[in-house]
């Protein structure tokens, strides 16, 4: 099993647990709470545009958002990421998003990275 393949694998139960100390790190005041829920209202109608035109296993998408983009589901996650990063309104908060995406989302998403594979017994 490729490193790749471990973290896609584990990037949704990570996500928990970076939800989860963002929220407790949080200071949130009004103005970051309607930012980050406009924020994250724009990652979810990019995640919504790019949902309908998916054609799994039946097609190459390559209209809508798939023509800016190779990952716009991943974009619109990062989007709603940058939301609650908002709405937490803390440096630690931004950290471990920030974080998140580097060690999950990078490697995932750029499939030219090398990375080393791992061998289960």
């Amino acid at each position: 099993m490729t490193l790749r393949e471990i973290l896609y694998r584990w990037r949704v139960r990570a996500a928990l647990f970076a939800f989860v100390a963002v929220l407790v790190l949080a200071r949130p005041t009004a103005a970051s709470i309607a930012a980050g829920a406009a924020i994250g209202l724009a990652g979810l109608a990019v995640r919504g545009w790019a949902a309908g035109h998916i054609r799994k296993d039946k097609a190459l998408a390559v209209t809508g958002p798939y023509r800016f983009t190779r990952n716009p589901l991943y974009v619109g996650s990062f989007i709603l990421g940058l939301g609650l990063v908002c709405c937490a309104w803390t440096w630690w908060g931004a950290a471990i998003f920030g974080l998140y995406f580097l060690v999950f989302y990078v490697p995932v998403s750029y499939t030219h990275l090398t990375l080393p594979t791992i061998y289960s017994v």
